[in-house]
């Protein structure tokens, strides 16, 4: 029974297309959905604090299917945080 409260490794993906990518798929949203302004400061801040910290994935040329396959088979050798 012990084995069951072993810690799990914690997984941190970041998705991180392209910031050309991320706009237009931005502007393809509705209104209520969108983002409003550019992702260069986001992605700047994230970039100055998680840089080192997990899997930084580019999904520029993925679908959300594509990108969902990609994280459960690679995030487990990709994306662990180290404890």
């Amino acid at each position: 029974m012990l084995r069951f409260l072993t810690p799990k490794p914690v997984l941190f993906v970041t998705l991180a297309p392209t910031l050309e990518v991320a706009d237009a798929r931005n502007a393809g949203r509705a209104d209520i959905e969108r983002v409003h302004g550019t992702f260069a400061v986001l992605r700047q801040e994230m970039a100055d604090e998680l840089a080192s910290v997990g899997w930084w994935f580019d999904t520029s040329a993925l679908t959300p299917e594509q990108t969902a396959a990609a994280i459960s088979t690679k995030a487990s050798t990709r994306a662990v945080l180290p404890r």
